[in-house]
């Protein structure tokens, strides 16, 4: 079935009756991994995953199963982007990583922590203070280089210039990351 295709009456019955029996199911999992939002995400994009393979899902042994396996697929694929997206996004205070990364999800979530734990700490040692400071306020926080730069009494010509040699030092620690 393509997408923007209406379903057949018997396809829109067998759907709504999956639907009914496995929403909250399917919630109260995704919500032990995310917060409520995030939960609603992954369950919705699962659904509309289901409504364009809805041939397949009508023949198939166990659709309810289906869906879990493909709920964890999408848990999965959300926790590897967000793993991503920490190594640029998320501010070095170990603290604040582990509080994002729920410990009852999913199998990764011990070696994810871990993995982030220590790259927080190579970037901790790779950098000074000052360059921990000028990362989170420019990159995490989302500050302008004139904020930065009166803050720390420099020209912003010099607060740019820092960031550049940080990313320089970043890219050095971990060679398969790109700016």
């Amino acid at each position: 079935m393509r997408a923007g295709n209406p379903m057949l009456p018997n396809q829109e019955n067998f759907f709504n009756e999956l639907y009914q029996e496995n929403f909250w199911k399917l919630k109260r999992y995704a919500l032990t991994c995310m917060n409520e939002n995030q939960a609603e995400e992954v369950v919705q994009d699962t659904f509309l995953e289901a409504t364009q393979k809805i041939d397949i899902l009508m023949t198939h042994e166990n659709a309810g199963g289906w869906l879990m396996s493909t709920l964890k697929n999408k848990i999965r694929n959300w926790q590897r982007k967000n793993q991503r997206e920490l190594m640029l996004l998320v501010s070095l205070d170990s603290e604040t990583v582990l509080q994002i990364a729920s410990p009852e999800c999913a199998e990764d979530i011990v070696e994810q922590n871990e993995t982030i734990l220590t790259s927080s700490q190579k970037i901790k040692d790779a950098l000074s203070s000052d360059e921990l400071y000028l990362l989170k306020r420019i990159i995490f926080e989302n500050a302008s280089h004139i904020e930065v730069s009166n803050e720390l009494g420099i020209s912003v010509w010099t607060s740019q210039k820092r960031l550049e040699r940080i990313r320089v030092k970043l890219s050095k620690l971990f060679p398969g990351f790109r700016e």
